[in-house]
């Protein structure tokens, strides 16, 4: 899906790209092919004819980090629906909403398995589960979870390449936060969750850390497994809103996990 765009190229705007399919060329191989035909200028051409074994190289080796850092927002949803099967989604609560909060427990979608990991816990195992991970999905993480997490672990950059699922919903016209997109696409929660926000979130890990309370550290792994099993169905709509099918059932937010879910 990704190599039939060719905006990632400096020079390259969507004119220009319709310019380049327009003359039956439709994917990166056929431009290298076809060098001496392309409808472009020559440095332009140049920039493709460089650029464009390097995202090969990239696509064949599962190099997602570079192709994510080449393409647009608005372009990452061609990647994500080469990987669509193989994503891992994950999404934080803090004790406030400061750069200086900490985080409190991290919730996982990862191989079909929901985790919640728990600060003063096991909140450094999803660490180590990122070596395991092939691209990581969020939603707002560009500007939230991710920053919040270098935070926590010291690190300079996540060990593996990120898509904020937020961007994908922006440009095909899904405004607002997670709950803002679930209620557009008809996504009910159960009633356990349906109406806990991110400050009961911070109220819940209050009563846990200062009062001992069991069942609100429950609810709050509950919210927070939430947040992470609507994603797949979010981004399923999305790609479908693209024309890319996904697998059957996807569509429909798996509430059955929270039920198994792994608490680490």
């Amino acid at each position: 899906m990704i190599q039939h765009s060719f905006q990632h190229v400096k020079g390259i705007g969507p004119v220009t790209e319709r310019r380049i399919l327009d003359a039956g060329i439709a994917d990166w191989e056929e431009a290298l092919a076809a060098r001496e035909s392309l409808p472009l200028a020559g440095c332009t051409v140049d920039a493709l004819i460089e650029e464009l074994p390097r995202c090969l190289d990239a696509l064949r080796g599962a190099d997602l980090k570079y192709l994510l850092d080449r393409f647009d927002t608005r372009e990452h949803w061609r990647i994500f629906a080469g990987c669509f099967e193989s994503a891992t989604y994950f999404d934080i609560e803090t004790s406030g909403f400061g750069s200086f909060c900490d985080v409190t427990v991290i919730g996982c979608l990862h191989r079909g398995s929901v985790r919640v990991f728990t600060r003063n816990d096991d909140l450094d195992d999803f660490l180590e589960l990122l070596d395991d991970v092939s691209l990581l999905v969020s939603f707002n993480g560009n500007s939230f979870d991710v920053p919040r997490l270098l935070d926590h672990y010291h690190i300079p950059e996540l060990p593996c390449p990120h898509i904020d699922l937020r961007w994908l919903c922006y440009h095909c016209g899904y405004r607002g936060g997670l709950k803002d997109i679930e209620s557009q696409l008809d996504i009910e929660r159960p009633v356990s969750v349906s109406g806990v926000n991110g400050a009961d979130a911070t109220c819940l890990w209050e009563r846990w850390d200062l009062a001992d309370d069991a069942a609100a550290l429950q609810q709050l792994r509950c919210y927070c497994a939430a947040d992470v099993l609507t994603m797949p169905a979010i981004a399923a709509c999305i790609l479908r809103d693209r024309g890319v099918e996904t697998p059957g059932g996807m569509h429909r937010v798996g509430w059955d996990l929270l039920e198994t879910m792994d608490n680490g």
